[in-house]
């Protein structure tokens, strides 16, 4: 059986979660908000607490495994709506479903958890936006003469 390191966990949360905030039509940004991956943005903060490193080399082969074309429109919208979304009422709700109770309400119960857990994701994802910009849109390189 092979298993996934939890680097390359950590890699596929943080290209699905802008993928599921919204979906491009042409060159339209349509919000996706029921797609939403609520999960993911807990998910990472415990990877990132765990101590997993970002290999922002998975992140980028990734991209290009799953064929996302202008993941830098995704990305830059995830940047600007994650804290909205991880300081939103929605969020807890759905993350009730997802961890015990007692662990709920001591997370949520803390002033400013849901701010850290927006600044952590956002902080991850602008590592990955400073990078060549044909990673992240999904342009295939020239082939040489």
């Amino acid at each position: 059986m092979i298993t996934e390191t939890l680097a390359e966990i950590l890699a596929d949360k943080l290209v699905a979660l802008p993928t599921s905030i919204t979906r491009l039509e042409g060159e339209v940004l349509v919000p996706t908000p029921a797609k939403i991956r609520h999960r993911d943005i807990w998910d990472i903060v415990w990877l990132l607490s765990q101590g997993t490193r970002l290999e922002l080399d998975l992140v980028y082969r990734k991209i290009a495994d799953y064929g996302i074309n202008r993941y830098d429109v995704l990305l830059a919208n995830a940047l600007e709506t994650i804290h909205g979304i991880a300081t939103g009422e929605v969020f807890k709700n759905q993350m009730q479903r997802f961890i015990t109770k007692s662990h709920h309400e001591r997370a949520f119960g803390t002033p400013g958890y849901d701010e850290f857990m927006a600044a952590e994701v956002i902080k991850t994802l602008a590592m990955i936006k400073r990078h060549p910009a044909a990673v992240l849109t999904g342009a295939k390189p020239k082939a040489e003469p």
